[in-house]
């Protein structure tokens, strides 16, 4: 559960030993476990509460719903609508993603020298189905809105926390000469376990992930039954979240304060 180095043992030890002393952590530590163990009970009757004072239809209600944050806000690069700007364009859920009148995918490599046979095409058409169907059915909030156009900002950041430290001891004075020592562990939890902490955020530090990339239209009229179709491409790489940022990881700073 833990991933303490010898290192990290160390200041924490050094930070209970300063704040508690020696004679009072077993006691410390049982209060501890007692208030955490309350609030989760408290935390869990409140949303259950809430749930109840929504009605039936937020019967799948989290916390996490309250954050304003969201991961998905401009849906599809290019510009669908024709009306000049890129990044608006709404974006419908298919409800199955083999099927050609659900979505229709190009499978041409705009790669200088790649290969764009017919059977070159019909594998990237395909990675790009299996990618986008594992990305929808592991997002809640895109698997509740196949088979209609998604809601605009109703995907959301998880909601995330951080836990700062900060502890500050006076040393004797010497010569009349005040001195204090204070170190800061900023991201306290990532210090006691690496998965702990992590701060998940959209991609290349943007407020968006663009789910789909429209590259041109099918031949027919822009209505009716059988009018043209948008074609598009979905990059397997695509990532909801990234971790990899100086957000995720503990850091610590020594300092020194001196009064005269």
């Amino acid at each position: 559960m833990f991933d303490l180095s010898l290192a990290k043992l160390l200041v924490l030890a050094a930070i209970a030993l300063v704040i508690f002393g020696p004679s009072e952590l077993p006691k410390i530590a049982s209060q501890a476990g007692r208030a955490l163990r309350d609030l989760r009970k408290i935390a869990e009757s409140a949303k259950n509460d809430l749930r109840e004072g929504l009605g039936p239809e937020y019967a799948d209600f989290e916390i996490e719903d309250l954050n304003p944050k969201r991961f998905v806000h401009k849906q599809l690069l290019g510009d669908l609508n024709a009306d000049g700007a890129q990044g608006n364009d709404l974006i419908y859920i298919p409800s199955d993603v083999a099927k050609d009148a659900e979505i229709r995918f190009s499978g041409i490599s705009a790669v200088a020298g790649a290969d764009n046979s017919p059977a070159a095409q019909n594998q990237r058409i395909a990675e790009q189905r299996s990618a986008l169907e594992r990305f929808i059915t592991s997002t809640d909030c895109l698997t509740r809105q196949r088979g209609r156009i998604m809601t605009r900002n109703s995907c959301r950041s998880p909601w995330t926390n951080t836990v700062n430290v900060s502890i500050r001891q006076s040393l004797p004075s010497v010569l009349g000469q005040a001195f204090a020592v204070q170190l800061d562990v900023f991201n306290f939890m990532n210090l006691l376990n690496s998965d702990w902490g992590q701060q998940p955020l959209p991609p290349a530090g943007g407020g968006s992930v663009a789910l789909l990339n429209h590259v041109g239209q099918t031949a027919g009229s822009l209505s009716g039954a059988n009018g043209s179709q948008g074609v598009f491409t979905f990059d397997p790489a695509t990532e909801k979240y990234d971790r990899r940022h100086v957000g995720s990881v503990y850091q610590m700073q020594l300092g020194v304060r001196y009064g005269f």
